[in-house]
C-alpha cells in the first residue's frame, strides 16, 4: 500500500500550484475578534483583511481593550483572535496569557509593534499561531496568517 502511495505522489507534476486549503467552508465569513487599542490601526486591519481577499471572507469585530476581548470570548462564536500586545491593561506576554485563559481553543494571531525576540519566543511557545510585526505586515500576509490559524482550530463554532 505504501509503495502505491509513493508512486501516486511521485507522479504528481511538481509545477502544479496547489491553493492553500482550509478546513472551513466558505459559506460564511471567518469571524475575527480584533483586540487593538488604536482606532486607526483597527480600521487598517479590518480593511486589509477584506480588501481584495480571494477565497476567504472576514467579519471583523473590534474591541479596544483586553478586558473587552476577554469578555467577548466568553460568549463564543469567534473563529480567530487578532491580538495587539501593546494594550493598556497588560503588555506583551501577559496579554497573550490572558486571552489563552479566556479561551484556550481559539487560535491567536499576534499583530504587534513589539520586536523583542524574547517576547516573540514566549508567545509562540505559549501557543500563538503567528507573530506579525505591524511595520512589516501587508494585507496579503495578514490574510494568510489568519487563514492559516484557522487550520489549527479543532472545530468551527456554531
Amino acid at each position: 500500500m505504501l509503495g502505491m502511495l509513493e508512486t501516486t505522489v511521485s507522479s504528481i507534476p511538481r509545477e502544479i500550484d496547489f491553493p492553500l486549503q482550509t478546513r472551513w467552508p466558505l459559506d460564511r465569513p471567518i469571524h475575527v475578534l480584533l483586540i487593538e487599542d488604536n482606532p486607526e490601526q483597527a480600521e487598517w486591519t479590518a480593511m486589509a483583511l477584506n480588501d481584495g481577499a480571494a477565497g476567504e471572507r472576514f467579519d471583523v469585530e473590534w474591541v479596544s481593550s483586553l478586558l473587552a476581548g476577554m469578555s467577548r470570548l466568553r460568549d463564543r462564536g469567534c473563529d480567530v483572535v487578532l491580538l495587539d500586545l501593546g494594550l493598556p491593561e497588560l503588555d506583551g506576554h501577559g496579554s497573550h496569557t490572558a486571552i489563552r485563559i479566556a479561551d484556550s481553543k481559539v487560535p491567536v494571531v499576534i499583530l504587534t509593534s513589539d520586536q523583542d525576540p524574547g517576547t516573540r519566543r514566549l508567545i509562540m511557545e505559549g501557543g500563538a499561531c503567528e507573530y506579525l510585526l505591524k511595520p512589516e505586515t501587508d494585507a496579503g500576509a495578514l490574510r494568510l496568517a489568519v487563514t492559516r490559524a484557522m487550520g489549527s482550530r479543532p472545530e468551527r463554532p456554531s
